[in-house]
């Protein structure tokens, strides 16, 4: 009897033994992992880097500016938030509407903004569709983010949704303060939160009141009223919210959207 109450506490100590050694390797990889751990890169690009200027096409065009010369003096990026793609264009792309066989199938928002087809047609040679999947999180923080800085977002970072916290890694908004040019932003509020001191001009709004529908969209669109014939500035973005606080606040297949 002595004997086997040994060999069953040692059976014992040795299932103890694999269960912590169980919860030691979840914890390493749950750790390491996607979901808590995102790739940062401390290196902030740099106009002399000779990777950059030994380019192809640094050698048949000399810089003028930093790396290469802008082909273009202004740009404008207007980030319409939630504007899903099926909102945006027509039903006629397959994989979005391949489900739909009649025209009874068809939702509320689609087929309802004609402009983004018409300019394609009338600009066919200066405009591009393209369809992009984000990985999650999908939250408005962390997609800016990875627009401006090229990383992927960890999902944890999902936690950081109500608390935008600072951009202090290399990014677009930091090189177009760096070189010297003139950023305006327009629209919610979250940029400047993420990118303190990086912006010329603002015009901000609330961005969690998803009560309210047109108020950081007419702020935008004074943005570019004021703007589009400003010959001061060098980039302008503006960040429109409707569309996002409608699906929130109604549901996409609702008649306001």
């Amino acid at each position: 009897k002595e004997l086997i109450k040994m060999f069953i506490k040692k059976d014992y100590i040795y299932l103890l033994l694999f269960v912590i050694t169980l919860h030691v390797v979840a914890i390493y990889l749950y750790a390491s992992g996607f979901l808590i751990t995102s790739v940062r890169i401390e290196k902030q690009s740099q106009c002399d880097d000779s990777q950059m200027r030994n380019t192809y096409y640094n050698q048949l065009h000399p810089p003028e500016k930093c790396w290469t010369t802008p082909i273009i003096n202004k740009t404008a990026m207007y980030l319409i938030d939630a504007l899903r793609y099926d909102f945006a264009f027509t039903a006629n792309y397959p994989p979005l509407f391949e489900k739909i066989k009649k025209e009874e199938q068809l939702k509320l928002y689609h087929n309802n903004m004609p402009i983004f087809n018409e300019l394609e047609k009338e600009n066919a040679s200066q405009c591009g569709r393209y369809h992009f999947i984000p990985d999650p999180p999908t939250t408005t923080a962390q997609r800016v983010k990875a627009m401006t800085t090229g990383g992927v977002p960890a999902f944890i970072e999902v936690s950081n949704t109500f608390n935008n916290v600072v951009v202090d890694e290399d990014s677009l908004i930091h090189q177009f303060k760096n070189q010297g040019l003139k950023t305006v932003f327009a629209g919610d509020s979250l940029w400047t939160d993420m990118f303190p001191e990086m912006f010329d001009e603002i015009l901000t709004g609330p961005s969690l009141d998803i009560a309210d529908l047109h108020g950081v969209d007419q702020i935008c669109d004074d943005a570019l009223m004021k703007y589009q014939n400003d010959s001061t500035f060098d980039v302008m973005i503006t960040h429109f919210l409707g569309v996002d606080h409608i699906g929130h606040y109604y549901q996409p297949d609702h008649e306001i959207m």
